[in-house]
């Protein structure tokens, strides 16, 4: 008994499986009648006793089902003004094909005027019917589309139905997946356009005109069709940027493209901007505050993805002094050249021009990309960019130039004018004797004599050229300075005097005027160093004193052989007068400090400075001494 039902459970298996491998493919065509013109009708396939219809899906221009040998299949095809068919069929399978083609002539309900009637069946065969040449109608070409569906947020593909139709009540459809999600279709080319809808679940359906009226290239790229779920949202925050607390603002949204306001909301620090925006577009965020620096920026760079529901925080500085450094200098020997800074805001196509020889600043009035071309003579033009679209209070942005000279230096038919120089004593502003003074002409770094005439030293020397002026003494720092010649001309200013910083401290410095020159050349992170502030500053001034120069400079020495040095500056005063102007005197001090620094090179992003007025004194504010001592700058090293 067991091996008997072995036997049949494996001829059971055996039949089935020879059963399956028996079923095979078939493709049916439908056309006109009489113009041969592919159709894609209705069609429907039955079983012999079987109320429901066999699967099937469209391919290209064919109805493909999975058929069996020997079995009669109704097929039904309706289309519409056509004569409805309905025949059966037994198939066979293809011996030379992969699938069996079955081909249906549709008969139109009108037939057309031209077309040629079948004759009358007879015993006879028919004589061959001759055909005019004008009513031969060629079936229409092709031309294959390929589509994707893709989160218009993400760009990702996701699963989608597709139906192309046109006027003719020709139908494309199918269903593609995330993982494989293309759909294709090869459409005949008509005058009149096809009608695109696209639906995925949780997404708004698409609809859109294509014109197939062309052939195209083989190969066409995928069409791609963003989908959306919703509006975009975008959840905006407004705070003040040295405090962090919410301030109220004008929310505006902006496209760029014909710069129409598409979002305005006055009086917000909290906003939620319920807004349809396209990915493929451009757009601006822009807020304003009174008393702030103004918020403009492209939507992509203000947020790195957009969502749903896109938070957005917008930080708005105080107004305040900010700045463009600008210097430019010979790329070959580093010295410093005069010459013409042109300003282009991107944003506003505003243009400035400055002119120099030394570094000079230039006041930023609100966050943008600043184009800078620097044009010297007997040197190349040169065209560079700062990016200030986020600024901070006191923030200087550093641009130096660097020039390359031009092989054949550019004649000049400049005049002459007769510039005197006085060397002093930084101190006790008396002549320095055995002074030497240089100057050199930084286009063509020759050497211009100057002879003594008195207590003075007398040149010649042209007023479209830049010169460097070297002056070094016995017994003093040596002082380097830049002259643009045409600027001192303009200023009337033919009588300089030059003071020189003392290395030694004379007898005549009082004790509070001691400068130390090497207090900074040993400082290590962590360190605090205090500077008494009547050393830098006058009483009630935050002009910056000469005699502190040489100090500053070895600061700024130290840092450059340190780059991994951070200073903080921090301006302190007694508690004498108004509290609120003592605060702002030291955040000044403190301030020219720093730009000091950066001019010579360090980089402000290694510079921190603060004011904190008569709010941290060290010693009681009970006598002169003691509020001496409270005045002072200190130096935190990090």
């Amino acid at each position: 008994m067991k091996r008997f039902f072995c036997f049949f459970l494996f001829c059971f298996v055996g039949f089935t499986s020879g059963f399956a491998q028996n079923e095979f493919e078939v493709g049916i065509e439908v056309k006109d009648k009489y113009t041969k013109r592919i159709l894609i009708p209705i069609i429907s396939v039955l079983a012999p006793n079987s109320p429901t219809e066999l699967a099937g899906q469209m391919n290209y221009d064919r109805y493909v089902i999975t058929a069996k040998p020997d079995i009669n299949y109704l097929i039904v095809v309706a289309f519409q003004e056509y004569k409805t068919y309905r025949q059966t069929h037994t198939f066979t399978k293809s011996t030379t094909n992969d699938r069996t083609l079955l081909t249906i002539e549709l008969e139109p309900l009108v037939p057309p005027k031209n077309a040629i009637t079948e004759p009358q069946k007879s015993q006879e065969p028919p004589k061959p019917t001759q055909t005019s040449p004008a009513t031969i109608v060629s079936a229409p070409s092709k031309q294959e589309l390929t589509f994707q569906a893709v989160d218009a947020l993400t760009g990702k593909p996701i699963a989608a139905e597709f139906l192309l139709t046109n006027d003719l009540k020709e139908s494309y459809s199918g269903t593609t997946r995330a993982t494989d999600a293309t759909f294709s279709a090869r459409v005949s080319l008509q005058p009149r356009p096809y009608t695109l809808t696209v639906n995925a679940n949780g997404y708004r359906s698409h609809t859109s005109k294509l014109s197939v009226s062309a052939p195209s290239p083989e190969n066409q790229p995928v069409q791609i069709i963003k989908l959306f779920k919703g509006n975009i949202v975008l959840r905006i925050k407004v705070l003040e940027e040295q405090t962090g607390k919410p301030i109220l603002a004008t929310l505006r949204i902006v496209s760029e493209g014909d710069d129409r306001e598409l979002f305005n909301q006055k009086n917000s620090f909290n906003g939620q901007i319920p807004i349809s925006l396209n990915p493929n577009g451009s757009y601006r965020i822009e807020a304003e505050a009174k008393g702030y620096m103004p918020f403009r920026k492209k939507l992509e760079k203000a947020v790195e993805t957009l969502s749903e529901t896109t938070p957005l925080t917008i930080r708005l500085s105080k107004i305040g002094d900010i700045f463009l450094n600008l210097s430019a200098v010979n790329a070959s020997s580093g010295q410093r050249v005069a010459a013409t800074f042109k300003i282009t805001a991107s944003l506003t196509g505003q243009v400035t021009q400055r002119k120099s020889a030394l570094p000079i600043k230039h006041k930023i009035v609100e966050p943008d990309i600043y184009q800078i071309e620097t044009i010297a003579p007997g040197f190349a033009p040169l065209k560079g960019e700062i990016d200030a679209e986020e600024i901070g209070v006191g923030q200087v942005f550093n641009y130096e130039a660097k020039l390359v000279p031009t092989t054949k230096q550019p004649a000049t038919n400049a005049p002459l004018e007769t510039f005197r120089f006085a060397i002093l004593d930084g101190q006790s502003q008396k002549p320095v004797p055995n002074a030497r003074l240089k100057i050199i002409n930084t286009a063509t770094q020759k050497v211009i004599a100057a002879k003594p005439t008195g207590q003075y030293r007398e040149t010649r020397l042209k007023t479209d050229q830049t010169y460097l002026i070297e002056i070094e003494a016995k017994g003093y720092e040596k002082t380097t300075m830049q002259m643009a010649a045409a600027e001192w001309v303009n200023r009337g200013e033919f009588l300089t005097n030059i003071s020189l910083v003392p290395i030694i401290k004379t007898t005549a410095t009082p004790p509070n005027r001691v400068i130390n020159e090497k207090i900074f050349d040993n400082i290590k992170a962590g360190q605090s160093v205090s500077i008494e502030d009547n050393i830098y500053f006058d009483q009630s001034s935050y002009i910056l004193r000469t005699e502190a120069y040489g100090q500053l400079l070895r600061l700024a020495a130290v840092m450059t052989k340190n780059p991994d040095i951070i200073i903080e500056i921090v301006g302190h005063t007694d508690n004498v007068g108004d509290a609120r102007l003592n605060k702002i005197l030291s955040e000044q001090r403190a301030k020219v400090i720093a730009n000091f620094l950066g001019n010579e090179g360090i980089n402000e992003s290694r510079l921190i400075y603060r004011g904190e007025g008569g709010t941290k004194p060290i010693a009681p504010n009970d006598t002169d001494e003691n509020r001496r001592r409270n005045r002072r700058v200190q130096f935190l090293i990090k």
